[in-house]
């Protein structure tokens, strides 16, 4: 016995040892592998790389061949040109032999091989825009139209779109935007909208004349970079005459005199550049329309005075002129710089003439303008000081064709103030435009335009009212009800209707005097009749009181206002000239803790689904009296919702607050998931759907996109799938109604 516990023990430990010796096999075993994989990896690199440095030294090969054939050609005269040639060629063959000569191990991945390989010809490519689009409306641009007549050189495509995108990159981190996203604009439909201004049909205006004159025109207001801008003007206008160019200049820096400014410019320049002085300061966009007034000449080209213009802009001008000689709007491309003229990058046209709404400044910054558009479209619109090029383009796009060509003619000078101030513009002037490029609505013999109440929403708002229907058969609840209304820090006074026989009057008038309320107390005196009723008798009586309230709002009487509901919407409904606004609500089940209630959307949603709860709105009296809506009195369910979606309908303008200012509880069989009646809910939800359609036909496809663009989806919660849907939900319905198709 006693000599059987060591060999137990020893048995255990050998056990031990074995399993320990098993993991690290297995470990070892896992490791082996590993590594296996990562030399089979790097195996393929080392093949894939020699491969290119192959390719590489027979590209550099292949140059030099071309180098030594165009000397002996006979052409040597052409020193400057050859030169050139071999500047490039000694450039890149110290390129090629560094990358040669380094260890395959050390070599950089392929692309950037090739693209730090090839920068030379690369950039010089990239320069004449070969890489860039040009459009002519939603058509692409011939490569027979085209100024410069070069192949697109297809080998070095892959290598440009990289650069492209990390120089992009580079500006986006050097001069960062707040943000890129723009949660309405995402969920418009933008391919609707291209479709439309895509089958824009240039109208027959009259041809340009063959030889343009141009005058350019620019905003004057600080020194910095003017003297650069005037350099550049000198150089392009110096082959031509001086009856063919002119500078409009706008001084609207009253430290700075006209004398003092020419000063800067070349003497070259000064015959025909004129300067127009202001007495007072004046926007951008109202100043350059003085200048464009003054101007002489055929092509207007507004130029800000940050940045520059090159070489052959003019003469690349006048090509696109006479072959496209019905057009009266071109826009250039733009190479973007940084504070110090750096190139930071050759923008390319990213998008179609058609959808200059999705793509931000592809049309402007330098356009050559011929001068009757301005005359049939009006001039710069002073409203969009900052985005003013912008909004002019497509005020223009929505009825006749824009060419984008891809040459790059001025240089775009980069800052910060510039960056964070184009998301904000861009936004402005989109919104401005959208609904004129929505598509005509089918139904052509109805209105196109909303019903549109007359209603001084400039009136103050002092007083409101707030309707609260109860049986008192919660007297507790009630009595919470009531005390939140009093207790508001904005006059409000409390009209409580007794839906019932004369005994539940009396006991809800008995109630309010043991509570100390100066409520209103009315009695609708019908009980068989439905909830709609004793909203219907409240807002009689604010009919027949209107001018002691300024609003009206609801609360059921098991529900709460939190102390500054009054003040904050009687606030909204003055500052944001609104007829109706809404709140957030919290929301309570008996005996637990609050939590939020529906999230909010653009008010054209109601169509199609509620999240306004009867306890988070104001209504304006006013608006009350000029829609004439009431409550529906056929509805056991959603009776408040049918009632937004009938004001919508007349026209009211609904404005959000992103606050939470109420509470409603989760007592009655209107609050709750699962419902007594279910059968009876589905009629008054389709009851409901009806009429959201009908709203939706009556408003018209331009309303919903107003609600859209004008919500500000940053102050809500992110969407998630579930509130996405519901979004295009009432988009869906409102296109149905607007273009004719079945919702």
């Amino acid at each position: 016995m006693e000599s059987s516990l060591p060999s137990s023990f020893e048995l255990a430990r050998l056990q031990s040892e074995r399993n320990a010796l098993a993991a690290e096999r297995d470990s070892l075993m896992k490791e082996r592998e590993e590594l296996a994989g990562r030399l089979s990896a790097l195996a393929q690199d080392a093949a894939r790389l020699g491969q290119d440095r192959d390719r590489h030294g027979a590209a550099f090969d292949e140059i030099v061949d071309l180098y030594n054939r165009l000397r002996a050609s006979g052409a040597w005269p052409v020193v400057r040109l050859l030169r050139s040639v071999r500047r490039r060629v000694d450039r890149m063959g110290r390129i090629a032999a560094a990358e040669i000569a380094r260890p395959r191990e050390q070599i950089r991945p392929p692309a950037e091989n090739e693209v730090a390989y090839a920068s030379a010809f690369l950039q010089a490519k990239e320069a004449k825009g070969l890489f860039n689009a040009g459009w002519y409306g939603a058509q692409p641009l011939a490569a027979s139209c085209r100024f410069i007549q070069e192949p697109l050189p297809v080998g070095l495509a892959p290598q440009a779109r990289l650069k492209y995108e990390r120089d992009s990159a580079h500006i986006a981190k050097k001069y960062p935007m707040l943000s890129d996203d723009w949660i309405s604009y995402r969920l418009c439909n933008l391919e609707m909208i291209d479709r439309t201004l895509g089958a824009v049909a240039q109208p027959e205006f009259r041809k340009s004349a063959p030889n343009p004159s141009f005058s350019f025109v620019s905003f004057f207001q600080a020194k910095a970079c003017f003297a650069q801008l005037a350099r550049s003007i000198a150089q392009v206008a110096q082959d031509w005459s001086d009856d063919k160019v002119e500078w409009i200049i706008l001084n609207n820096d009253p430290s700075t005199s006209d004398a003092e400014l020419m000063a800067l410019a070349p003497a070259s320049i000064a015959q025909w550049t004129r300067i127009i002085g202001v007495k007072q300061k004046t926007g951008v966009s109202a100043g350059l329309n003085m200048a464009l007034k003054a101007a002489r000449h055929d092509w207007i080209l507004p130029i800000d005075i940050q940045d520059l213009i090159l070489p052959d802009a003019l003469t690349i001008l006048t090509h696109y002129i006479k072959t496209f000689d019905r057009c009266r709007f071109i826009s250039a491309g733009a190479v973007d710089m940084d504070e110090d003229n750096g190139v930071l990058r050759y923008r390319r046209h990213e998008a179609s003439a058609n959808q200059i709404h999705r793509a931000g400044m592809i049309a402007g910054h330098l356009n050559a303008i011929r001068r009757d558009l301005f005359t049939d479209k009006g001039f710069f619109d002073e409203r969009f000081d900052l985005s003013y090029d912008h909004e002019f383009a497509l005020r223009i796009a929505k009825d006749e064709n824009i060419l984008l060509i891809p040459e790059y003619l001025h240089g775009y000078r980069w800052s910060r103030e510039r960056r964070r101030a184009h998301k904000t513009a861009w936004q402005n002037v989109v919104t401005q435009h959208l609904t004129g490029m929505l598509p005509n609505r089918a139904d052509v013999d109805r209105a196109k335009t909303p019903p549109v109440l007359d209603i001084d929403r400039a009136r103050p708002i002092r007083t409101g009212a707030t309707i609260v229907r109860s049986q008192g058969s919660r007297p507790d609840l009630f009595a919470e009800t009531l005390a939140s209304i009093e207790q508001q820090q904005f006059p409000v006074t409390p009209i409580v209707v007794a839906h019932g026989d004369g005994a539940t009057y009396a006991k809800v008038r008995d109630l309010c005097a043991r509570l100390g309320s100066k409520a209103v107390v009315l009695h609708a005196g019908e009980p068989g009749r439905l909830r709609g009723y004793p909203c219907n008798v409240g807002l009689d009586y604010i009919r027949a009181h209107a001018d002691r309230f300024d609003f009206v709002s609801f609360l059921d009487d098991d529900d709460i206002y939190y102390p500054n509901f009054a003040r904050r919407l009687a606030d909204a409904l003055q500052f944001a000239r609104a007829d109706l606004v809404y709140s957030q609500a919290n929301r309570r089940e008996p005996w637990r803790e609050h939590e939020m209630g529906p999230e909010l959307f653009p008010a054209a949603c109601l169509v199609a689904s509620n999240f306004i709860t009867n306890s988070c709105f104001a209504l304006r009296t006013e608006a009350l009296l000029r829609s004439d809506v009431r409550f529906a009195e056929n509805m056991e369910y959603l009776e408040d919702w049918d009632f937004l979606i009938a004001l919508l309908r007349k026209g009211l303008r609904f404005a959000p607050l992103f606050e939470t200012l109420s509470e409603f509880r989760i007592f009655s069989d209107g609050n709750t998931e699962q419902k007594k009646f279910p059968d009876l809910f589905e009629t008054c939800h389709q009851i409901c759907c009806d009429n959201g359609r009908k709203a939706a036909k009556d408003l018209g496809l331009p309303s919903f996109y107003e609600s859209l663009l004008a919500f500000n989806f940053d102050r809500r919660p992110p969407l998630d799938d579930r509130s996405t849907e519901r979004i295009l939900s009432a988009r869906a319905l409102f296109e149905a109604e607007w273009l004719g198709a079945t919702a």
